[in-house]
């Protein structure tokens, strides 16, 4: 927990003050938007921002280094997005020196008589569209062989989750078969899921429904007459995960699925009947890494 006087923010000579401690958005967070914003601010010391939770809004002060208010507003909306807040308060200001005449790469200003104070005014932090691109690996129980790879993008508004993941390379499963041959199939995933989702504490949760599309390529070998053909199958069910912010763009992602086979084709080989029918339930588990951008 992050409480008193945080300086991350060192590049852009700028201190905030986390005060209540509130939880979303976190000092550290604050810090690096406003880093991200001002960023090598020169020789300029000693402003310093305040913010802290008022009921269903937050409170911003920016005061100079002699301790003068020279802004006040209030930052609403956001929907809990802990990042969002963030750069809405590192917006105002940015926006505030840039009204000063400041420019990116030039000392910060020093308060004197010529500034104008501020009046209050609300500002609603606008809700990004956020996009991440993630990979990474786990298991996956269609195939006798679990280990799978993950590759995925997911988009977010608010508390609004969709997401997209390829599951493989298709490892082969393989049954023996009484003739004495083998039927081998290699599976493909391609999952789509919705979820709703919101941080709780450093971590944003979400949950919601899950399908999994498997493309199958299957073949039998090692008897007298040796057949080829593809199939797909589709499972239903739930997901359910988490993410934790490592940096404003990077994050870990861990998430699990369970389905239910709905529908799905069996393989059939000639005088031996059906082969490698698709598992009842199915259940995946993962961990990726993740770049996220937002706009």
């Amino acid at each position: 927990m992050v409480s008193g006087w945080a300086t991350a923010a060192v590049a852009a000579n700028v201190a905030v003050d986390n005060r209540g401690e509130t939880q979303c958005p976190s000092a550290a967070l604050v810090d690096r938007a406003v880093a991200a914003h001002l960023g090598e601010a020169g020789t300029g010391e000693g402003w310093r921002i305040a913010y802290w939770a008022s009921g269903d809004v937050l409170q911003l002060e920016l005061r100079d280094q002699g301790g003068g208010l020279f802004l006040q507003r209030q930052v609403t909306g956001g929907a809990g997005d802990c990042q969002a807040l963030a750069d809405a308060i590192a917006l105002i200001v940015d926006r505030f020196f840039a009204g000063l005449g400041w420019s990116a790469g030039r000392p910060l200003p020093v308060s004197d008589q010529t500034i104008v104070r501020a009046a209050p005014t609300p500002v609603v932090a606008g809700a990004p569209l956020v996009m991440s691109v993630e990979g990474g690996a786990g298991l996956w129980t269609r195939r006798q062989n679990v280990g799978t790879g993950v590759f995925g993008v997911r988009v977010a508004r608010r508390s609004i989750e969709a997401a997209l993941h390829v599951l493989g390379p298709g490892t082969q499963s393989r049954q023996d078969l009484s003739s004495g041959g083998q039927a081998v199939v290699s599976t493909w995933g391609l999952a789509l899921s919705a979820a709703l989702g919101g941080p709780v504490g450093p971590l944003r949760l979400h949950g919601g429904p899950v399908a999994v599309i498997s493309r199958e390529w299957a073949h039998s070998q090692n008897i007298p007459v040796t057949n080829d053909n593809t199939g797909t199958t589709l499972a239903v069910g739930l997901a359910a995960g988490g993410g934790w912010a490592l940096s404003p763009h990077w994050r870990v992602a861990v998430e699990g699925w369970g389905s239910r086979t709905i529908a799905g084709d069996r393989f059939v080989i000639t005088g031996l009947g059906p082969v490698l029918a698709p598992p009842r339930l199915q259940a995946t588990a993962f961990a990726a890494l993740a770049y996220a951008f937002s706009w």
